[in-house]
């Protein structure tokens, strides 16, 4: 009997502290924003995709659209993150790490640290998958309080390699 209560109890807690976590999460400036954010940055993929630790980061210059129409630049770290993609595709999902300082009265403010996803491979087909990914987490969050914050980005990208560099319109 008294296994029962305690889960019984549990399970009242638990009603009483979703409904708290769900009010406190507000968007940040970034996410409240729907249109796509142009951004530009330049690394090389060979390079990120050889970083094998975690904490590893590489010093990218990153730039962004304010809404204003202006380009304004951060500097940001990346890494490329997950296992799969970082050997089976031609761009790997990034981790963007930005300085606390820096990100004062951005869009950016208050989020320090983003995951990137690009498409696998180069062609624009696999530009759909992004789009088809980004409207199953909009869908997520109409059956759930308890999801990521999402926006599109339009990316352009310059890779560096020893022979030359190539711009891509993700």
């Amino acid at each position: 009997m008294a296994s029962r209560n305690y889960i019984i109890l549990r399970a009242l807690v638990l009603m009483l502290f979703a409904p708290l976590a769900t009010s406190a999460q507000d968007k940040t400036p970034l996410f409240k924003d729907q249109t796509p954010l142009p951004v530009k940055f330049t690394l090389s993929i060979k390079e990120i995709k050889g970083l094998e630790s975690d904490t590893l980061y590489i010093k990218v210059p990153f730039a962004y659209q304010t809404s204003t129409g202006n380009w304004d630049s951060l500097s940001c770290e990346m890494r490329a993150r997950g296992k799969f993609r970082r050997k089976n595709c031609y761009f790997p999902p990034l981790r963007v790490h930005f300085k606390k300082k820096e990100l004062e009265n951005t869009t950016f403010e208050n989020n320090r640290s983003l995951k990137l996803v690009m498409p696998c491979k180069t062609p624009a087909d696999f530009n759909a998958y992004i789009i088809k990914e980004f409207i199953c987490y909009k869908l997520y969050e109409t059956i759930s309080p308890y999801t990521f914050n999402t926006r599109l980005a339009d990316i352009t990208f310059t890779e560096i390699t020893k022979e030359k560099s190539k711009a891509y319109k993700i």
